[in-house]
C-alpha cells in the first residue's frame, strides 16, 4: 500500500499591510511507494497535485505564548498551472522512498580561508622591512628561521647543505608534510598556538589547504602515452525520481509557485500576527488523510513591519546575515585560496632557496605575488557550525513526521542567500542576483518568458572527493568556508559571451551547446542580468556588503536594491563600516616608502600567527615585530606639506 505524505512549512515573509504576500508555504511530499519502487501514478493525490490544491483548505495558526490562535488568511492560488505539473512530474516517473543523507556523520575537511589574507600579508610584510629596497636574500628574511622551525627543519636554520637535498638519505619535504600531518592529524583540525613556535598557525593552515585539494583519486601515475586501446567507460544516465526531480527545481521559485509546491499566504488583518512567536499551517486535501499528526511550527520574530524566522545560532538578525561580526565572518579582497597554495609552495620551497644561497648561488626569497580578483565574504569556521547543525538529521527528520520536533528556526529553513553590494560611487544598495528568466518544461512550453526573478546562492554546499571509479560511498565531505565571492558580476547569471564546444577531437566556438534531446531534468532555464542592476568594481571605490536570508519559498524580507522596479520597498540605510571591504589605488605622490611600511607594519601587527584564539596576545608576533624593527627601523612620517 502506498503512502502520500506531505509536510507544510509556514515561511514568514513581512507584517507590512501593504504587501501582497505575508507567509509562504513550503510543501514537502514525502511519497512511499508499494515496494522499493514506484511510480507517480500510483499516488493518486500527489499525481495531480497543482489540481487537488485548488479545493483544497488552507489554514494558518499563530501561537502567543503558547496558545493557538488562528489567523485569517487568503491562499494566492491564481497562479498555479495545472498543465504544468503532469509535465514536470508525469505519471511514469520512478518513486522510491524518502531518503534522508547524514553528512555529520562521515569525515569533513576544510581549511581557514578567512586567515590566509593575513598570512599572505605576514609574508610580504616581513619580505619588505628584512630588505625594503632589494629582493630579500633567504638568511637576511626575518621569517626564513621561524618558517623553517614551523615545518619541523628548524635545525637546519644556520647550515642546510645542497648535498642534503639532493642525496637518498632524507627527504626534506617528507619530513616537513609527516611534520605538518602529525601537527594537523592528516590536514583534519587546526594545531592550536606554540610560543616556540610562533609561525606554526600559518604553516599549519596552508598544509591544511593543500590536503583540501589533494583529494583521495587525484594522486594517479603520470602516463607519457595513451594506453592503446583504452576506452572511457559509458557515461550512465542518472534516473531521478520525484523527491529528488522537486530538489532539481528548488532554485526555481516562480515555478515552484506555479506548480503548487509553495503557496503564498496573504493575511487578512496583519494586526493579528502582534505578539506571535511560533506559526503553524495546514492544507487540507479532500480525500488525501495526511499521516503526518501536527505540521511543524516555526519560530519567528514581529516587529513593526519586520517578520522574520529567528535565529537560534545568531548567526541571522532581521533577515539578514551578521556580517559586521567579524568573529563570525571576513570579507576578504585577496583570493584566499591562492593565496593558500602560493604560500604553501613558498614554504615547502624555502629551504632548498636556502640550501642553494648557502652554496654561493644567488637567490631571493621573495613571496608569491598577492592576487586580487575581487571580494569575498568567509563564515569563520564554517565545517564546524554546518556539522553542528546538520548532526542527526535522520532522527530529527523523524520526528518532523511524527510531530514532535521542536519549533523551526532559520538555520533549518534557510536555503541559501542574497549577496548585495553597497557602491560608494552611487550611493545605492545593488543586488548581485536579480535577472530575467525562461522556464521551458518539455512538452509543455515555455512556461515562464522574461520574468523578473530574483536568484541566490545555495547554502552549505559539500563537495566530496571520488575514487578511480567514481564510487564515493564513505568518502569524505568538503566545506569550504568562503560563502560568496564577487569578481564583478552577477552571482546567478552566466557570462555573456560564447562557448567552446569538443566534436570529434576539435574544439568549436559556437553561441550556445545544443540541448540534451533526452534531458534528466525536463524543465530547462534560459537566464540573463537584469539591466542597470550591477554595481561595477573598480578601484578607487569602496564597497559594503549585505547578505540576505533566503527561506525554502525563495523568500528574503521585502527591501530597496538599485534598477528598475527596485522601489516596491523603503530605503535601507547604508551598511555599517565594519561590513566594508575597500579596494585602494595607491598615488605614489601621495605615499611614501615610509608610508607604505608603517601600514604594512600595521597589518602585520593584526595579524594572528600563533594559535586561534582571538583574544590571545601573540608573543611570537611580538618579537617577530621587533626583530624586523631591528633590521630596518622605520622612521614615523611627518606632516605632509603643501
Amino acid at each position: 500500500m502506498v503512502t502520500e505524505s506531505f509536510l507544510v512549512t509556514a515561511l514568514p515573509r513581512t507584517a507590512d499591510p501593504d504587501q501582497q504576500v505575508h507567509v509562504s508555504l513550503f510543501v514537502s511530499h514525502r511519497l512511499t511507494p508499494d515496494g522499493a519502487e514506484g511510480v507517480l501514478g500510483d499516488f493518486a493525490h500527489v499525481s495531480d497535485w497543482t489540481s487537488e490544491l485548488l479545493g483544497a483548505e488552507v489554514a494558518l495558526v499563530g501561537y502567543v505564548g503558547g496558545v493557538a490562535h488562528p489567523i485569517p488568511a487568503t491562499p494566492l492560488l491564481g497562479v498555479l498551472e495545472t498543465a504544468v505539473w503532469p509535465r514536470v512530474f508525469p505519471e511514469k516517473l520512478t518513486v522510491r522512498a524518502w531518503q534522508t543523507a547524514d553528512p555529520a556523520s562521515l569525515e569533513w575537511r576544510s581549511f581557514p580561508a578567512h586567515r590566509m589574507q593575513q598570512h599572505a600579508l605576514l609574508a610580504h610584510a616581513g619580505a619588505l622591512f628584512s630588505s625594503p629596497v632589494d629582493s630579500p636574500p633567504v638568511g637576511g628574511n626575518a621569517l626564513t628561521g621561524l618558517l623553517l622551525g614551523a615545518i619541523g627543519l628548524g635545525q637546519f636554520e644556520r647550515r642546510l647543505p645542497l648535498d642534503l637535498l639532493l642525496g637518498d638519505e632524507v627527504d626534506i619535504d617528507e619530513w616537513a608534510t609527516n611534520f605538518l600531518d602529525d601537527v594537523t592529524g592528516g590536514g583534519r583540525h587546526d594545531p592550536g598556538g606554540a610560543d616556540d613556535q610562533p609561525l606554526i598557525g600559518l604553516t599549519a593552515d596552508v598544509h591544511r589547504a593543500r590536503r583540501y585539494y589533494q583529494r583521495p583519486g587525484a594522486d594517479r601515475s603520470y602516463r607519457a602515452e595513451p594506453v592503446p586501446g583504452a576506452t572511457r567507460a559509458p557515461v550512465v544516465k542518472p534516473v531521478p525520481d520525484f523527491h529528488e526531480r522537486v530538489g532539481m527545481i528548488g532554485d526555481l521559485s516562480p515555478l515552484l509557485r506555479r506548480l503548487g509546491l509553495v503557496i503564498d499566504l496573504h493575511v487578512d488583518d496583519v494586526d493579528a500576527l502582534a505578539g506571535v512567536t511560533e506559526i503553524a499551517a495546514t492544507v487540507t486535501v479532500p480525500g488525501l488523510a495526511n499521516p503526518v499528526p501536527a505540521q511543524p511550527r516555526t519560530s519567528c520574530v514581529v516587529d513593526g513591519h519586520g517578520f522574520w524566522a529567528a535565529s537560534a545560532s545568531g548567526d541571522h538578525h532581521r533577515g539578514m546575515l551578521r556580517l559586521g561580526d567579524e568573529e563570525r565572518y571576513r570579507v576578504l579582497d585577496l583570493d584566499p585560496d591562492a593565496s593558500a597554495l602560493k604560500l604553501e609552495q613558498y614554504v615547502r620551497t624555502l629551504p632548498r632557496m636556502l640550501a642553494t644561497e648557502l652554496n654561493g648561488d644567488a637567490v631571493t626569497s621573495a613571496p608569491p605575488g598577492l592576487r586580487a580578483s575581487g571580494l569575498a565574504v568567509a563564515r569563520v569556521d564554517r565545517s564546524d557550525h554546518l556539522q553542528e547543525q546538520l548532526a542527526d538529521i535522520p532522527s530529527r527528520d523523524l520526528d518532523l513526521l511524527a510531530g514532535k520536533a521542536p519549533p523551526q528556526t532559520i538555520e533549518a529553513l534557510a536555503r541559501g542567500l542574497r549577496l548585495e553590494v553597497w557602491d560608494d560611487v552611487s550611493a545605492q544598495w545593488h543586488s548581485l542576483h536579480r535577472r530575467r528568466i525562461d522556464v521551458e518544461v518539455d512538452g509543455a512550453g515555455m512556461v515562464l518568458s522574461d520574468a523578473a526573478d530574483t536568484g541566490f546562492l545555495q547554502g552549505a554546499a559539500l563537495a566530496r572527493a571520488e575514487d578511480a571509479d567514481g564510487q564515493s560511498p564513505d568518502a569524505l565531505y568538503y566545506a569550504h568556508e568562503v560563502l560568496a565571492g564577487w569578481e564583478g558580476w552577477s552571482l546567478s547569471v552566466p557570462r555573456p559571451g560564447k562557448v567552446v564546444v569538443h566534436q570529434g577531437g576539435d574544439e568549436v566556438v559556437v553561441d550556445a551547446p545544443n540541448p540534451d534531446p533526452d534531458p534528466v531534468n525536463p524543465v530547462a532555464t534560459t537566464s540573463r542580468i537584469e539591466p542597470l542592476t550591477l554595481p561595477w568594481l573598480r578601484y578607487g571605490r569602496s564597497y559594503s556588503f549585505r547578505a540576505w536570508t533566503v527561506d525554502l519559498a525563495g523568500n528574503s524580507a521585502p527591501h530597496h536594491v538599485a534598477g528598475p522596479g527596485g522601489d516596491d520597498s523603503p530605503k535601507v540605510a547604508p551598511a555599517p563600516a565594519a561590513t566594508r571591504g575597500r579596494r585602494r589605488e595607491r598615488s605614489p605622490h601621495d605615499d611614501g616608502l615610509d608610508a607604505r611600511l608603517d601600514d604594512l607594519a600595521d597589518r602585520a601587527a593584526h595579524a594572528r600567527i600563533t594559535g586561534l584564539d582571538p583574544d590571545a596576545t601573540s608573543s611570537g608576533a611580538a618579537a617577530l615585530r621587533e626583530q624586523i624593527r631591528a633590521l630596518h627601523p622605520v622612521e614615523q612620517p611627518g606632516p605632509r606639506r603643501g
